[in-house]
């Protein structure tokens, strides 16, 4: 999404009437990026500010990837140490896995715009 329907705040052409006019032709959409640094409700949020009307289900990022891939390899959950932001915490938090700085299960590293080199140091 970022980079390809908007770029910073500005939309990429007119995407209430390019989303309508796909949704008058019947076509499902699933909207993606790599960048999980929102919150799939954040995500919701910035396409409506667009004029995009989507439902949660239909947006995939980075954090929603791991967070599957997490599920399938402990599925009760547990902790993980995360180098990230909100968007990885909530996916984290949602399928049941929380931050920790020991005896993580897994490392999750995403964009951290508070990166530090303790943080580099713990995840190591």
């Amino acid at each position: 999404m970022d980079g390809v329907l908007w770029r910073g705040s500005e939309a990429i052409g007119d995407l209430r009437s390019i989303f309508a006019q796909i949704e008058a032709l019947g076509w499902k959409v699933i909207f993606a990026t790599n960048n999980a640094t929102r919150t799939i409700g954040q995500y919701v949020s910035v396409l409506s500010s667009f004029g995009v009307s989507a439902e949660p289900w239909q947006v995939i990022n980075s954090a929603t990837a791991v967070t599957y891939y997490l599920c399938n390899k402990f599925p009760k959950g547990g902790p993980v140490y995360i180098i990230g932001e909100q968007g990885v915490i909530e996916a984290c938090s949602e399928n049941g896995f929380y931050h920790s700085d020991s005896n993580a299960l897994a490392v999750i590293a995403g964009m951290d715009r508070n990166l530090t080199y303790d943080k580099l140091k713990t995840a190591t």
